[in-house]
C-alpha cells in the first residue's frame, strides 16, 4: 500500500494543478455573466441574447473541460489506493496459505482485513490532503499576486508658479500612462520599454497644468478629448512617467461620469459613512434637487434604492452622486467627471448655481472645484478653464483671456460652434411647434424625458428591497428529485446501478472469504479461491471506479 502513494500522489498533484486552470475559466465566466447581467436592457433591446449566450456556452465548456480531466485523474488515484487492500490481502493470504502450508481460519483472515482497513483508511485519505494542499497553494499565489500589487506613489514636490497665485493642484511637463499591472493588452497596444518592460502607451503627454485655490476650474472639450483622462491623473489613478506632480494631501471628493450607487438607503448614499449633520444634509438635498423626489419616496431618506440604484432614473442617479461628493465638508479638492451632462438643461443651471457657482453662494462655494464638460454654457462662470484637444492641453487661461486675447483659439472656436448649434436648436424648436401631428427630437425633449424617467422611477420605487430568508434542517426530498431530474434519468439510474453492485461485490468478496475459510481447500481448489476471491476484490475497484466517474459527470451541466 505504501508503495502505492507516489503515483496517487502524483495523480492527485496533477489534478490540483488542473484546479488552476478551472480557477481562470471561472473567473472569465463569471466576469462575462456579470457585464452580461448589468448590461441586459442593452443586449435584450439589440436582441443579442443568443450570441451572448453562445459565447457563455463556448467559455463553460472549457470549463467543463478542464473538469473532466480534473475528475478523471481524482478517480484514477482514488482506484489506485482502493486497490491496495485488496492487492495486500490476496498477497498475505497467498503467502499465507502456500509458504506457511496451513489452513486459512475465519478468525485469522478478518483480522487481517480489519488490520488492512485500519491502515487503509489514511493512506486513502492522504492524496486527497496532498490535492487540497495543492489547491490551497494554488490560491495563496492568485491572492499574493493581488496582494503584493505596489501601490500608487504620489508626488507632492511643492512648486513656485508664476501663473495664478497659490495653486492647489500643479503639474508640470508631465507624462501619464495607465498602469500594465493587471492589464490585458494586445500586440499593437503594448510597447516595449528600454528596461524590457512591457508597458501601455503613453495617455497624456508633457502636461502642464495649474488650478488655482477655492476657485471654479473648468475642463472642456469634445468627447474623447481627454478630459477624463486628466481628471484620472489628478485622481492618481494615472502613474506619471515623467515632470513634476503636486497632488493635495488632504482628501480629495469625486463624482464619477457613470454614478457609483451602493444598495442601501438614499441617507446612506449621501452620507457614504461620513457622521450625520442634519443641517447640512438637508442642505445637499436641496441644492442637488432631490427634495421633490424624497417626497415621492415612501420612506424619505431611508427609502432604499435597489442594486446600483435600479428603482431611480438616470437624473436622479447624478443627482445623488452629486450629493454624496458635495456633502463631504472641508476636502481640499472636489472633482465632477461630467456630472451635469445626464441632467436637463434647466436642472442642470440651478445645480450648477446651487452648488458651484460662487457669485450664488453655492454649496462649494470658496472651494477648490474641478468640473469637465463638453457643454460650454457655463463657461463664462468659471474662474480658470482647461481647453483639451487630442489628449493634449490646448489652452488654459481664464474665460476672458481665452476669448478676447485669442479670438481664433480652440476656445473662442467651440464657443462658435456651440452658439450655432444653440441657434439651430432653437430654429428647430420653432417649426417644430407649427407643423402640427409630427414630433421633432429638440433641446427640450431631454427635459421632457427626464422628467418622464423620474415620475416612473418615482412610482418604481415603492418595491422595496426585501430581506433574505433561509431555513434551517433537512433537505427536502424536492431538492433531491430536482437534482436527479438534472443530472438526467440514464445517468442518474446508471450510477445508482453501478454503486449497488459494488456494495454486491464487496459483501461478495466477504461472503467468498467466509466459504474459504469454512472449506479449509488445498491445492488446486486453494488456487481456485485464492483467484476467485482476486477476482471480486478487483470487480469491487471496477465498478466503484466507473460508478464514481457516472456520478461526478452527471453533475457537471
Amino acid at each position: 500500500m505504501v508503495l502505492l502513494l507516489p503515483t496517487s500522489a502524483i495523480l492527485s498533484s496533477q489534478a490540483a494543478q488542473l484546479s488552476k486552470k478551472i480557477l481562470e475559466c471561472t473567473d472569465k465566466r463569471l466576469k462575462f455573466l456579470t457585464e452580461f447581467l448589468q448590461h441586459i436592457r442593452v443586449i435584450k433591446l439589440y436582441a443579442w441574447e443568443s450570441e451572448m449566450l453562445e459565447q457563455v456556452n463556448a467559455i463553460r465548456g472549457k470549463e467543463l473541460q478542464w473538469l473532466k480531466k480534473a475528475i478523471i485523474l481524482v478517480a484514477h488515484g482514488r482506484a489506485i489506493l482502493q486497490a491496495g487492500p485488496v492487492l495486500v490481502s490476496c498477497g498475505t493470504f497467498a503467502a499465507y496459505s502456500y509458504i506457511q502450508n496451513e489452513s486459512l481460519t475465519a478468525d485469522k483472515a478478518f483480522t487481517a482485513i480489519t488490520l488492512f482497513s485500519i491502515f487503509g483508511m489514511p493512506l486513502m485519505a492522504l492524496p486527497q490532503v496532498v490535492s487540497l494542499i495543492f489547491q490551497a497553494k494554488v490560491s495563496m499565489k492568485r491572492l499574493e499576486s493581488f496582494l503584493n500589487l505596489e501601490g500608487h506613489e504620489r508626488s507632492t514636490t511643492s512648486l513656485s508658479v508664476s501663473l495664478i497665485s497659490e495653486p492647489s493642484f500643479v503639474i508640470r511637463h508631465a507624462t501619464f500612462k495607465w498602469s500594465s499591472e493587471g492589464c490585458e493588452t494586445t500586440e499593437t497596444e503594448i510597447l516595449k520599454e528600454p528596461s524590457g518592460k512591457i508597458g501601455l502607451p503613453a495617455q497624456l503627454s508633457n502636461v502642464t497644468i495649474s488650478i488655482p485655490k477655492g476657485k471654479l476650474t473648468l475642463i472642456v472639450g469634445a468627447v474623447g478629448s481627454g478630459k477624463s483622462t486628466l481628471l484620472a491623473a489628478l485622481l492618481g489613478e494615472l502613474q506619471p512617467e515623467y515632470g513634476v506632480v503636486r497632488i493635495p494631501l488632504r482628501g480629495i471628493s469625486y463624482a464619477a461620469q457613470t454614478p457609483y450607487l451602493i444598495n442601501a438607503s438614499v441617507q446612506d448614499n449621501i452620507l457614504f459613512g461620513a457622521p450625520l449633520n442634519t443641517a447640512r444634509l438637508h442642505r445637499v438635498v436641496k441644492s442637488c434637487e432631490l427634495e421633490q423626489e424624497l417626497v415621492h419616496l415612501p420612506n424619505g431618506f431611508q427609502s432604499e434604492i435597489g442594486e446600483s440604484g435600479v428603482t431611480l432614473s438616470g437624473g436622479q442617479k447624478q443627482r445623488l452622486s452629486i450629493a454624496r461628493a458635495v456633502y463631504s465638508k472641508e476636502q481640499e479638492l472636489y472633482v465632477f467627471d461630467d456630472s451635469l451632462s445626464a441632467l436637463d438643461a434647466h436642472v442642470a443651471t440651478r445645480i450648477f448655481n446651487q452648488c458651484f457657482n460662487e457669485s450664488t453662494d453655492g454649496l462649494l462655494a470658496g472651494c477648490t472645484r474641478v468640473l469637465s464638460t463638453h457643454s460650454l454654457q457655463f463657461a463664462h462662470l468659471a474662474d480658470w478653464i482647461i481647453v483639451m484637444d487630442h489628449m493634449r492641453v490646448a489652452e488654459m487661461g481664464t474665460f476672458q483671456d481665452l476669448t478676447e486675447m485669442t479670438p481664433n483659439g480652440k476656445l473662442a472656436t467651440m464657443l462658435k460652434t456651440f452658439d450655432r448649434a444653440d441657434e439651430s436648436s432653437t430654429i428647430e424648436q420653432n417649426s417644430g411647434d407649427q407643423v402640427e401631428g409630427v414630433d421633432t427630437i429638440t433641446c427640450n425633449s431631454r427635459s421632457q424625458r427626464s422628467s418622464a424617467e423620474d415620475e416612473i422611477a418615482t412610482g418604481c420605487s415603492e418595491v422595496l428591497i426585501q430581506d433574505e430568508t433561509k431555513s434551517e434542517g433537512n433537505l427536502s426530498w424536492s431538492v433531491y428529485s430536482s437534482y436527479f431530474v438534472s443530472c438526467g434519468a440514464i445517468s442518474t439510474v446508471g450510477a445508482a446501478a453501478l454503486l449497488i453492485a459494488t456494495q454486491v461485490s464487496s459483501v461478495s468478496t466477504d461472503l467468498w472469504l467466509t466459504n474459504w475459510t469454512r472449506n479449509h481447500p488445498s491445492g488446486a481448489n486453494l488456487t481456485f479461491y485464492l483467484t476467485i476471491y482476486a477476482y471480486l476484490g478487483l470487480s469491487t475497484i471496477v465498478l466503484g471506479f466507473v460508478g464514481g466517474l457516472c456520478s461526478q459527470f452527471a453533475g457537471l451541466r
